[in-house]
């Protein structure tokens, strides 16, 4: 039998909130994690295209300021050789692809995972050919992004 810890019982148990903890400085979340899955909040412009004709560039960049400031924790919770999986139901660069690259920059290594059903990554990334886009004209499928990564 095995067992799971959850993020939330590590951190959000009943407590006052602290920014300290909340940004990978709390030693008792620190390598911690053997997986981890972040779906950060996105533009949705995945699930729900038309959205896009309201979205605008600086509501994409503040989006994606966010979900960067949510990811950078994962190279400090995982233990060495975790795995984690960075999800969006969108499908703009500066929400998927630009945030994997910056966890690259951190240590986390962009890995194959199967099946691998969608399409490549966008851009010229050295690990474009192990991310997948799933566009909905494509596919019966919403619009969304994952990328699986190694510490």
């Amino acid at each position: 039998m095995s067992s799971v810890t959850s993020f939330n019982d590590l951190f959000l148990s009943p407590r006052p909130f602290s920014w300290r903890e909340n940004t990978g400085h709390n030693s008792q979340i620190l390598g911690k994690f053997d997986k981890v899955i972040l779906d950060p909040p996105c533009s949705a412009l995945g699930v729900r295209p038309k959205l896009f004709e309201t979205k605008n560039e600086k509501e994409i960049e503040v989006l994606s300021r966010y979900q960067y400031s949510l990811a950078r924790v994962i190279p400090k919770v995982l233990k060495r050789g975790g795995e984690a999986v960075y999800c969006t139901c969108t499908l703009t660069l500066e929400e998927n692809e630009k945030i994997v690259e910056k966890l690259t920059e951190l240590g986390l290594e962009v890995i194959e995972h199967e099946p691998f059903l969608g399409d490549k990554g966008i851009g010229e990334y050295h690990f474009s050919d192990r991310v997948q886009r799933f566009y909905p004209n494509r596919l019966p499928v919403p619009g969304f992004f994952i990328a699986k990564l190694r510490c």
